[in-house]
Formats: C-alpha cells, sequence, structure tokens
C-alpha cells in the first residue's frame, strides 16, 4: 500500500499542469506559424487543396507550378535543429502532377507587400500633375489592399483554430472570397504587379 501526503499530491498536480500548459503553448505556437504561412502562400496565388498530408496532416498547398507543398513538414518541423524529416515525396499519390518536387529552398519570397507599394513607385504610373485627389486616390488604395491583407492573414489564423467540419467550411468559403477579390484587384490593374 502506498501512502501519500497531500503535498506529494498537489507536488504531482502542479508539474502536470506546468507540463501541460508548456505543451499547449508550444502546439500554439507552432500553429501560428502554420497559419501564418499558409496565409502568404495563399497570397501569393497558392492552392489550398482538400486534401491533408498523410505524415502530419495539416492541409496541403498547389503551388501554381502544379507541385504540392506541406508547410508543417517542409518549413515549420524543418526548423528544429538537428531534426531529419522524410519529404512528403513518398506519397506519389500526392505528387503526380510534380515528378519535379523538391525542398532544397523554400518557393516563398518575403514580398507579399511589395505589390502594394509597386503601382506607386513605378515611373510609368506615377501622376502626371501633382493633384490633391490623385494623391488621396494612392493612398485610398493601399488602404484598401491593407485592410484586405489583414483581413485574409486573420481568417487564416482563425481557420486553423477551428475544430468543427462546419466552422472549416465556412472559413474556407470566406478565405475563397477575399482572395479571389484580392486577384480581381490584381487584374483590373488596381495594383501593378
Amino acid at each position: 500500500m502506498i501512502i501519500m501526503n497531500s503535498q506529494s499530491l498537489e507536488d504531482n498536480e502542479i508539474l502536470y499542469d506546468s507540463s501541460y500548459a508548456n505543451c499547449d503553448t508550444k502546439k500554439r505556437q507552432r500553429s501560428d506559424k502554420i497559419s501564418n504561412l499558409m496565409g502568404q502562400y495563399l497570397l501569393k496565388g497558392w492552392r489550398m487543396l482538400n486534401e491533408s498530408c498523410p505524415k502530419c496532416e495539416t492541409i496541403l498547398f498547389q503551388q501554381p507550378n502544379g507541385q504540392y507543398y506541406c508547410v508543417a513538414c517542409l518549413e515549420i518541423d524543418q526548423e528544429k535543429p538537428n531534426s531529419i524529416k522524410e519529404p512528403l515525396l513518398g506519397n506519389q499519390r500526392l505528387l503526380n502532377k510534380s515528378q519535379n518536387f523538391s525542398t532544397e529552398s523554400s518557393p516563398f519570397r518575403n514580398d507579399v507587400d511589395i505589390g502594394l507599394l509597386k503601382k506607386f513607385t513605378d515611373p510609368q504610373m506615377k501622376p502626371h500633375s501633382d493633384n490633391k485627389q490623385t494623391s488621396t486616390n494612392a493612398c485610398n488604395e493601399i488602404s484598401i489592399l491593407t485592410e484586405l491583407r489583414d483581413k485574409i492573414h486573420w481568417s487564416m489564423s482563425q481557420l486553423v483554430e477551428t475544430t468543427t467540419p462546419m466552422g472549416i467550411r465556412q472559413w474556407v468559403d470566406t478565405l475563397k472570397s477575399l482572395l479571389d477579390l484580392w486577384d480581381k484587384l490584381l487584374k483590373s490593374n488596381f495594383v501593378k504587379s
């Protein structure tokens, strides 16, 4: 028979609580990193697929060139020192459209915001007059695009945090609408990309 006093029980509970909180914090940080990268890739024109990674169950993306990409396996989990990761290449069913998949370098360039200001720094696109109305329109365009970008990032983080199928579907639909608007604005020369 093991007899434990109340102090040892409290110590065990404290140890359990702190290790649980630490684990929860790490999961939250990993999730935040993944959602941030996903939002950036969506802004770059990548497609979010209706399939998940067989290794980590993160939603897969398809690059504009057709390659499949798992943000968690190929970027977030690679950040850990001395970790050896098996590439996503093992699952040929998912990679049938891109036989030249490479994990050597991330295809993401950190220039998401360049397109927002390019229209206003390109000498061919500058207004011919210093009209106050023209500069007001330029500020409004940047403000609209910045707000839209922020809503896309926020929606992406909400999607990652959502656990119910209905909630996931609602956030995916919201993201599709926001990204369609983003594409239409870019294609209509609202912003020169």
